[in-house]
């Protein structure tokens, strides 16, 4: 309801999270105003049709906004803008820019990095070379140089990957912990490929230790696939190779990669038994009745065996034991 209002104002409204979208109106200010007048307006709008309290950034790029969004609570607008941004963001704690949690604030750290100003003086090329492309984004992000457009809800994206991540309550330690944890997420990934009508030809998995340090590993696919069972083979082969069992897991990514179109991507074999068009068949119909299962009686309402009564912090009390 909050998105419809939005999109009384522009058509470029593009959701961040369940509670937050990002507007690009820089075509409607013929209409309705400056940038701070169309926010104070949609928080009166909002405040008046919905009984619901809104803050607002108004800034030249998305990073910046969504920091002056949080930068005043509640039903405030707080506009940052190319010659002001250096005095209100520079001092600010290094995690109070978008996308520098809890594990790139301690890498920073080490860098006597804390306040955002502080990262924006930093070499670029040594935030890069502890954080990778993440480190060279917010470095670009503390400078004031987002450059990307805001994306209307609708707008078609081409999916480059599809992946799914958890930090479990409690170290994993042993195979029957990784092997859960992984039946859990490809199932995920699964049914989200399935979903956009891609399959991958890649998998990849993450994992990261209690003491944060992680390890990234990939393995090709004999052919495409979206079906659960084989993306955990894979993953599960690529953890025996990469690491030791018997040392703590705190979090694993699994991700499909490389992807292709599901309708053209020919026949799919799996990872360590020969061809079996028939019982590969049975099992993309049981895949698809999951899916069919958890459309209509929700996600919760099937999943891997072993989950219900887990103690890492997965699945819930609807999921199928007897999968």
């Amino acid at each position: 309801m909050v998105n419809e209002i939005y999109q009384r104002y522009t058509d470029q409204v593009e959701p961040f999270g369940i509670d937050e979208s990002w507007l690009d109106v820089t075509g409607s200010q013929n209409l309705f105003g400056t940038g701070p007048e169309i926010a104070d307006e949609i928080r009166r709008t909002v405040r008046e049709e919905l009984g619901l309290t809104v803050s607002v950034g108004v800034s030249f790029n998305k990073a910046f906004a969504k920091l002056g969004s949080d930068y005043k609570k509640p039903d405030a607008t707080t506009v940052i803008s190319r010659e002001n941004f250096r005095r209100i963001v520079w001092p600010l704690p290094v995690g109070a820019l978008l996308y520098v949690g809890k594990a790139a604030q301690e890498t920073l750290a080490q860098l006597q990095v804390r306040t955002i100003g502080q990262l924006a003086a930093c070499d670029r090329a040594l935030v890069a070379k502890r954080l990778g492309k993440m480190g060279e984004m917010i470095h670009d992000y503390a400078n004031g140089l987002d450059m990307s457009p805001v994306r209307a809800a609708d707008d078609a994206r081409e999916i480059k990957s599809v992946g799914n991540g958890m930090t479990y309550r409690r170290n994993l330690v042993g195979l029957e912990d990784i092997r859960l944890a992984v039946l859990t997420l490809s199932d995920s990934v699964s049914a989200r490929m399935r979903r956009h009508g891609v399959k991958c030809r890649t998998v990849q998995v993450l994992i990261r230790d209690p003491g944060f340090k992680s390890i990234s590993r990939q393995r090709a696919l004999p052919a495409p696939t979206h079906l659960g069972k084989e993306i955990a083979e894979a993953a599960l082969s690529i953890i025996r190779d990469a690491w030791d069992l018997r040392a703590p897991i705190r979090m694993i990514t699994i991700t499909g990669a490389n992807l292709t179109d599901a309708g053209g991507a020919g026949e799919q074999l799996s990872l360590f038994a020969p061809p079996d068009d028939e019982s590969r068949e049975k099992r993309e119909r049981l895949e698809a009745a999951m899916d069919g299962i958890r459309e209509k009686f929700g996600q919760d309402a099937i999943g891997p065996a072993g989950v219900l009564g887990n103690d890492i912090g997965i699945g819930g009390a609807g999921w199928n034991k007897d999968e």
